[in-house]
């Protein structure tokens, strides 16, 4: 008897591959989450755009267009060829994103803000860079320019602290009553002065970094100032309370 030629068992070879494509789906969420887990189990809440955020969209469109194609390529012919391009397909995707998991995930959370302002100062002094030096650092002498500024002219309040400027790099000063506290980062006599500066309005745990630079000048020192991270709220404040409790009493105290 002839026998007639043996038909492919289609639905077999569909269901075959159709369990590959699923075991291959699944060794995907696996990766992805070992990749990024942050991203694939922590809800984030919207955000305006981030640089380099349009770039990651496209990659995961790209994935996505990926896997579908796999998906529709498999059910279309169903042999071990098309089923092994699929699974390299899936593969391709998942190394997309899990080449490099921290910059996908520094993407999705990182920012750069610009809120703070900065304030910067040139003023010459008719004194040497050793006083002017002198002048800021030590208690005594900082303590008669207090009460020379705009703030101190009905005299220290009641219950005011004392001012106290420590000599030395970590050490913490005192001004202005308790007012303005901080510490020092960097001390380089007759040069240079870097401080941890806070009012004492701000927030716990909040301070700004001021640094005073002293060059000579002619007869007297040239004092460059500048003023940054604080809160961008105080900066006409800051910015009025430097010339009328610093440099215009620091001047006639010079004087």
């Amino acid at each position: 008897m002839h026998r007639g030629k043996r038909e492919p068992e289609v639905g077999c070879a569909n269901s075959s591959g159709m369990a590959e494509i699923n075991v291959a789906l699944a060794c995907f969420v696996c990766c992805l989450a070992l990749a990024c887990p942050r991203i694939l189990f922590r809800s984030i809440r919207p955000r305006p755009a981030m640089p380099f955020q349009h770039d990651l969209q496209t990659k995961k469109t790209s994935m996505t267009q990926q896997l579908n194609e796999s998906r529709s390529l498999a059910e279309r012919s169903p042999t071990s060829t098309t089923r092994r391009q699929m699974i390299a397909g899936i593969a391709v995707a998942v190394g997309g994103l899990a080449v490099n998991p921290l910059e996908a995930l520094a993407i999705a959370e990182d920012e750069i803000t610009r809120a703070n302002a900065a304030i910067h100062h040139r003023r010459v002094f008719k004194a040497s860079p050793s006083r002017v030096y002198e002048a800021l650092t030590d208690a005594t002498q900082f303590h008669k320019v207090t009460m020379l500024s705009e703030a101190m002219k009905g005299g220290m309040p009641g219950g005011a602290k004392p001012t106290a400027i420590s000599p030395t790099v970590g050490g913490a000063f005192t001004l202005f009553g308790g007012f303005i506290t901080g510490r020092h980062i960097e001390l380089v006599p007759d040069s240079r002065i870097v401080q941890a500066w806070r009012d004492g309005d701000w927030k716990p745990g909040v301070f700004s970094l001021v640094r005073f630079e002293l060059t000579p000048e002619g007869q007297g020192t040239l004092l460059t100032f500048d003023h940054t991270g604080f809160p961008n709220a105080n900066a006409a404040h800051l910015n009025a309370g430097w010339k009328s409790n610093y440099w215009e009493p620091l001047a006639k105290y010079l004087a």
